[in-house]
């Protein structure tokens, strides 16, 4: 998945990736360092609004203040 993940970054000239959870910005941060000779993407990470985590009270409001 990783080199079509790539293709499609540089197909649609992506400049920033807002990554919801440690798992998607791990992946994203590999995809991108493996198959991209030049890094110029922007990776932003927000914590999952999953109800199983820890302190994930308000999460629109802290996602919101994350990206601003």
């Amino acid at each position: 998945c990783d080199p079509i993940f790539v293709k499609m970054l540089k197909l649609y000239e992506v400049e920033i990736i807002v990554a919801i959870g440690k798992f998607c910005e791990t992946r994203a941060r590999k995809a991108i360092k493996k198959y991209l000779l030049s890094n110029s993407i922007k990776i932003l990470y927000l914590s999952h609004p999953s109800p199983r985590s820890v302190n994930n009270n308000n999460w629109e409001e802290k996602a919101l203040g994350e990206l601003k």
